[in-house]
């Protein structure tokens, strides 16, 4: 889902929303492949090579899948690119159908 604080155009706004869901079926397709195995927003980004992503995209794209029950937030941290300790995600079932929409 793309939220659409900037006001783009309606066709904008169209474009926006099949990116992200492009980003959340690409970081889902990695998780899954990685099943078990708790990942925060910049593994994530560096995992798929992203390099003009914002990390910002990441974790938009993590916690719709979150809320989609999809993903589950972990008690584990891990030190984040920023010198903090940062969250990890699992997913919650290993799907060979990902029904985004």
């Amino acid at each position: 889902m793309y939220y659409n604080t900037n006001k783009l155009t309606s066709e904008e706004c169209h474009e926006a929303r099949k990116k992200c869901g492009r980003q959340e079926e690409s970081i889902l397709r990695l998780m899954n492949a990685r099943y078990g195995v708790p990942m925060s927003p910049e593994e994530v980004l560096n995992a798929l090579r992203w390099v003009n992503t914002p990390l910002t995209s990441v974790r938009r794209a993590i916690t719709n899948l979150t809320e989609k029950g999809y993903l589950r937030k972990t008690n584990l941290m891990v030190m984040g690119m920023y010198g903090k300790p940062t969250h990890t995600w699992v997913v919650n079932e290993r799907t060979e159908q990902m029904s985004l929409v």
